[in-house]
């Protein structure tokens, strides 16, 4: 099976740019490439000033239907979790105010829910503002001062062709898309005038809807301080993208995504690597680096370029040198060697193999600025149960030594982070039967040792940070119902439980514990294998949860726990005045459906 987006012109056309078509094919074939329904839609395009402050604009049919009829074509449409998910919270009757409302369709959508609608035109006609300055390049679509023709073309086709349009009875009709709108948890809400957040379960809000009565513009298109992203406003200077998120949402409106056939990264770490005061994600794509690039309220990928390694290396850490200079640690396994990446932003500053080697037997186990210097040095570990350190001095080899305790059978290291107060990491040991050690560590010598005590083998660590603005290093834990606890430690031990009082679903994976916001304190992230991703704010015990409204798609997530876990301390389219159309059709959902309106819909600035 396969989506087919046959493309028209009007004659508006002849007097557009030659990139307006490059641009109309590279937002055409993203659509083609990852929805995988039997469906044609027929897409016309053209190229005009608009009025006002638009964008673009689209224009599209409506059939009506009632509340049994809508549930009843969405529940058979069923393919995916998340679906079965959404359609098991729709109620059995219609929950709008006053209920028995009339509910309405695209033409593009009705052919996906497995309708066939009557003779039209087009299903979608897209139009861009010929007085806007656009840029139209697909490797280039973040340019000052002009906006992304593809983002544009992409959150309009989104609306008329896929059916990703709201109403709220602003114009005498709901959508399926106003089903899943909250004002919060388990509160499904139908006002044009509140916060509400798109979830499909009414529990995980995932991202937050425009406010129609504050901002005008269309109801379900997402908040306007939402950048980067395709189905929300439009901004000089920034890409577009459609997010995890976004194709959540055309998902559960009847369209199939296509399996992730993008790169497979490995989770390495975080760290700011471009100086904003908010943590980056670090990942492993074979022999190369790709950093997600924190911008506040989006991640931006970007790859490290013009630097790789072999098959045998695996990127497992990052850190810094005593001059700030960001680093990625490899290592090649038993081959007993370390590879350092030094990193300024997104590019690659230096790169060295240290003269040091150590044995088959030997394995790396973390990275930690063990000796106070400001350089992040090198945990080993031996298959006999002894640990070395490797002191570094930036991507130079400084010192090396095997520390004078053995370890316990089977021990492994856990987490890595200052949990003495000594101003070094230290290390936290687990042994096979699952007590818990630290070690207080000052360069190559251990200077104390305390018992922690164990937790059950349902958890494991997910990171180190700072919670309560107190400087004390934290370790978060997470089990595997995704229960998270928090230990502040003192001297090595213990000093207080955090519960934090938050909750989500076991498709999430606590992923990263760094600032993300640039506060100075500790953050959750929490990914999902599409790429959604969810913060997390600590406050106490008290969670504020936000949604990052852009995140890379494409892309298959490796979402393990880390084996140790280290810490570092588009405009809003306006709704016409139409009348609402009255609908005369046969109880026949199988049958040609008559069309009944035209609906316009504008993107503004």
């Amino acid at each position: 099976m396969s989506l087919v987006i046959n493309v028209s012109y009007d004659s508006s056309i002849n007097n557009a740019p030659a990139g307006y078509i490059t641009a109309i094919q590279a937002a055409v074939n993203y659509f083609e490439q990852n929805f995988t329904n039997d469906v044609t839609l027929n897409i016309k395009f053209g190229w005009s000033a608009l009025s006002g402050n638009a964008l673009a604009q689209n224009s599209f049919y409506l059939n009506y239907f009632s509340y049994a009829q809508m549930k009843s074509l969405l529940t058979a449409s069923a393919h995916s979790a998340d679906d079965a998910t959404a359609y098991a919270s729709l109620p059995a009757s219609d929950p709008t105010p006053g209920g028995a409302s009339t509910w309405a369709l695209s033409v593009g959508q009705e052919k996906v829910l497995g309708l066939t609608p009557g003779s039209t035109p087009f299903d979608d006609y897209v139009v861009l503002n010929s007085s806007v300055a656009w840029t139209f390049d697909p490797n280039n679509r973040a340019v000052a001062g002009e906006y992304d023709a593809i983002g544009a073309i992409e959150h309009e086709i989104s609306e008329g062709g896929f059916g990703r349009f709201g109403d709220l009875n602003l114009n005498g009709y709901y959508t399926p898309l106003d089903l899943f709108r909250y004002s919060s948890a388990g509160v499904r809400d139908f006002s044009p005038g509140h916060n509400d957040y798109f979830s499909i379960d009414g529990t995980h809000l995932l991202q937050e809807f425009n406010n129609h009565n504050v901002y005008g513009g269309d109801v379900s298109d997402w908040y306007p301080n939402v950048q980067g992203d395709s189905f929300g406003d439009g901004y000089p200077g920034v890409a577009g993208q459609i997010t995890p998120v976004d194709s959540t949402v055309l998902d559960i409106l009847g369209w199939t995504r296509a399996a992730i056939v993008g790169p497979n990264l490995k989770f390495v770490g975080a760290s700011d690597f471009d100086g904003n005061g908010q943590a980056d994600l670090v990942w492993q794509n074979g022999g190369s680096a790709t950093i997600w690039v924190d911008n506040g309220n989006n991640f931006v990928q970007q790859a490290i370029s013009n630097a790789s390694m072999g098959a045998e290396w695996t990127a497992d850490g990052v850190g810094h040198s005593a001059q700030g200079t960001k680093e990625i640690f490899w290592d090649n396994g038993q081959g007993g060697d370390v590879a350092v990446w030094q990193v300024s932003g997104t590019s690659l500053v230096s790169a060295a193999v240290p003269g040091g080697h150590m044995g088959s037997e030997w394995s790396v186990v973390a990275e930690g600025t063990f000796s106070g210097s400001g350089n992040t040095d090198v945990l080993w570990r031996s298959a006999s149960g002894s640990a070395a350190i490797w002191t570094m001095n930036g991507e130079n080899l400084s010192g090396a030594a095997v520390l004078a305790p053995t370890l316990q059978s089977g021990s492994r290291a856990i987490a890595v982070g200052d949990f003495f107060g000594t101003g070094h990491d230290s290390v936290l040991w687990e042994n096979n039967s699952g007590s818990l050690t630290s070690w207080s560590l000052s360069g190559s010598t251990v200077n104390g040792q305390a018992n922690v005590g164990a937790i059950g083998s349902e958890w494991h660590v997910a990171g180190v940070g700072h919670f309560l603005n107190d400087g004390a290093v934290d370790i978060v834990w997470v089990d595997t119902s995704n229960n998270v606890q928090i230990w502040q430690m003192n001297n090595g031990v213990i000093s207080r439980f955090i519960t934090p009082a938050g909750h989500v679903g076991t498709e999430w994976r606590l992923q990263s514990v760094s600032d993300f916001t640039g506060d100075g304190n500790s953050d959750l992230l929490w990914l999902r294998s599409d790429g959604a991703a969810s913060l997390w704010q600590i406050n106490g015990s008290s969670v504020a949860a936000s949604f990052y409204g852009g995140t890379p798609s494409g892309d298959t997530l490796n979402l393990t726990p880390p084996a140790v876990a280290t810490g570092n301390a588009q405009p809003h389219d306006l709704l016409p005045n139409l009348p609402p159309p009255v609908l005369h059709q046969d109880a026949d959902q199988s049958t040609t459906l008559p069309v009944v309106s035209l609906f316009d819909h504008h993107l503004l600035v």
